[in-house]
């Protein structure tokens, strides 16, 4: 059986990262109202599909499996605590290098924790499409290969 957590967390962790019910289901080869009856718990995922899910959202399984809040002392989360306390950190220092440069125009120091906000979810955005295989992260230069 399920976590009754699991429609729950796959919907947080979603809008977290600034994805559509569409574009998840893009990411993972279903349909929108497929997304959209996980995570009101009226489906239960295959391990293929939760394991798809694991990699477009960035969570371990046992984010989507465990009952409770401890899912947080598995390595594979703590890992992603990590990655996404390093995601976060790199947005602010992009955004206050921006701000820093006056490349950004009329922005104030007000404006500093929406313009990392931007900077956080690029970089998320970024990521997804790259472990999805996103065709638009293919047709960009890698590294050395120019």
């Amino acid at each position: 059986m399920p976590s009754p957590y699991l429609g729950e967390r796959i919907r947080r962790t979603r809008l977290e990262l600034g994805l559509s019910g569409s574009k998840l289901a893009r990411m993972i080869g279903k349909s929108q109202p497929y997304i959209s009856d996980l995570e009101r718990n009226q489906r239960i995922p295959s391990l293929r599909t939760l394991e798809a899910l694991s990699a477009a959202l960035g969570k371990p399984v046992t984010y989507f499996l465990s009952d409770g809040a401890d899912h947080h002392s598995s390595p594979e989360a703590l890992e992603h605590d990590r990655v996404a306390e390093l995601r976060h950190k790199l947005a602010e220092r992009i955004a206050e290098r921006l701000m820093e440069s006056g490349i950004s125009g009329t922005l104030s120091t007000a404006d500093l924790p929406e313009l990392t906000r931007i900077v956080e979810q690029a970089i998320a955005n970024v990521y997804h499409e790259v472990m999805a295989g996103s065709p638009e992260s293919d047709a960009r230069p890698k590294a050395g290969s120019l």
